[in-house]
């Protein structure tokens, strides 16, 4: 059962839905079902070539022959499989249906910088591994006030592996979201109509800020805000001092 005292505690601490969104303004919850797939998919400075897996490092890969820049939009279309193994920035990257982007940390960082949206498309795919061997993470980071990340209804986002993993950039997901690195960090997500949330409870793997808009979110740690006003189902740890705002949700909030 949800438990309503504690929200109504803690209701009056928070600020408005608007301002946790931040200035990384994230697209509209039609955007990430599907309403601007066309849209973005046009929209691509470079893009990969070919259906084998390969590295994002490796400029005859890419249309442009030479590794994004922080100024292009990249597109991934579907079948390709691409590896990003090293800091790297782009304006934007559509990942199409079938494609997977998969950052994988080894001996150094591997970190995405974004300067507007990394859109995973239905049936597309974004992975953050790392093996653990040198203390190397996995990040995806917002770049001049921008960056942000949106699961599509039917795509894919994962974490797993030994050592961190950390969205630093707003995050919606329609899709499917599974936090299973031994650490895991999200500074904001939005779990839209149809989007399923899922981790495991510990302190280690968090969301600063937590939106339930209509999604599920289950077994995830939530360190500051929680907010539940769109309505949805929780079952979530909450850690000290963080502040709820109740709506219309069932489930669990555990302390």
């Amino acid at each position: 059962m949800f438990r309503r005292a504690r929200t109504r505690a803690v209701a009056a601490v928070l600020i408005s839905t608007s301002a946790l969104v931040g200035t990384a303004s994230l697209t509209s919850a039609a955007a990430a079902t599907g309403a601007a797939t066309g849209a973005a998919a046009a929209a691509c400075d470079t893009t990969w070539h070919g259906i084998s897996a390969g590295l994002w490092q490796t400029a005859s890969r890419w249309s442009t022959g030479h590794v994004p820049t922080a100024a292009e939009r990249v597109c991934l279309p579907s079948g390709a499989m691409v590896d990003l193994t090293a800091p790297s920035r782009a304006a934007g990257v559509w990942v199409a249906s079938t494609a997977r982007l998969r950052l994988l940390s080894g001996a150094q960082n591997a970190a995405l910088t974004l300067g507007g949206v990394l859109h995973v498309a239905s049936g597309g795919s974004l992975v953050l591994v790392n093996d653990g061997r040198s203390g190397a993470s996995t990040r995806v980071l917002g770049g001049g006030g921008g960056g942000a990340v949106v699961v599509e209804r039917g795509g894919r986002l994962e974490t797993s592996g030994r050592n961190a993993a950390a969205f630093l950039v707003p995050v919606d997901v329609a899709g499917t979201a599974s936090l299973f690195a031994s650490w895991t960090r999200l500074t904001e997500v939005r779990a839209l109509q149809g989007g399923l949330l899922q981790g495991r409870f510990h302190q280690a793997n968090h969301i600063d800020r937590l939106l339930l808009r209509g999604g599920i979110a289950q077994r995830v740690t939530v360190q500051d805000r929680l907010d539940l006003t769109g309505g949805g189902n929780v079952d979530v740890l909450l850690a000290d001092g963080s502040s709820v705002l109740e709506g219309p949700v069932t489930g669990n909030l555990r302390t």
